[in-house]
């Protein structure tokens, strides 16, 4: 039977740019099968930097921080991030879903960025922001979307050791912002796992036996 898995990263409530994706409304896309079976999203993940801790203004941070933690408890996974500034969660988490071992991570820490500087970037900052630091972000993120990130080199290669001796299937970045949702395959020296990095936004994910394919964004930003 097939499952929906919805994925949620990098929509930096109260920040910018925040999406426009109003992420503590439910997931409301299905899958009718072709018996005409109905299938709503059965794994709801916060892949991170959905609510913007770090550069969000002051007068908003206490609602910012509240609106999260209500967050945290509507989803049933959550993963560490950099914007979240969190250092309670996994980096990683994985689930088995269907005939496949799905992984979730936000990318800071030692794939899409090194391990060290993600860390340091959660533990440096505070949370909340004046406004010349808010525009300045603003400004930082508008400029990225004309820069067409690239999946290669040193990021790839990272990426690749990171899952060497891991017995995954596939796993589902946020962080880097892309375009537009960049699948790629990656062999480990045991298999070829999926590789998603997906763009700002609401995301989500068919698995039906031991295939997982995207099945469509919410975003309103890109």
């Amino acid at each position: 039977m097939a499952k929906l898995i919805c994925v949620d990263n990098d929509n930096h409530k109260f920040g910018a740019p925040d999406s426009g994706v109003d992420i503590l409304e439910r997931p409301k896309r299905v899958y009718v099968d072709p018996l005409g079976d109905t299938h709503k999203v059965s794994i709801w993940v916060n892949n991170g930097d959905n609510y913007e801790i770090n550069n969000c203004l002051k007068k908003d941070l206490l609602k910012c921080q509240n609106l999260y933690e209500l967050y945290k408890k509507q989803v049933n996974y959550n993963v560490a991030s950099n914007h979240g500034l969190d250092r309670d969660l996994p980096p990683r988490v994985i689930i088995k879903v269907e005939n496949m071992k799905v992984a979730f991570e936000h990318g800071h820490l030692g794939t899409l960025w090194p391990r060290e500087k993600g860390k340091r970037y959660v533990e440096k900052n505070k949370p909340a922001c004046g406004r010349l630091k808010y525009f300045f972000a603003a400004a930082l993120h508008k400029f990225r979307k004309f820069k067409k990130y690239k999946f290669e080199g040193e990021i790839k290669e990272r990426v690749t050791s990171s899952l060497v001796n891991t017995d995954i299937d596939a796993i589902i970045f946020g962080h880097c912002h892309t375009q537009e949702y960049i699948q790629d395959l990656i062999f480990n020296g045991q298999k070829y796992i999926q590789v998603f990095l997906m763009p700002q936004g609401r995301h989500y994910f068919r698995v039906h036996n031991d295939d997982i394919e995207f099945f469509g964004s919410e975003r309103g930003w890109l």
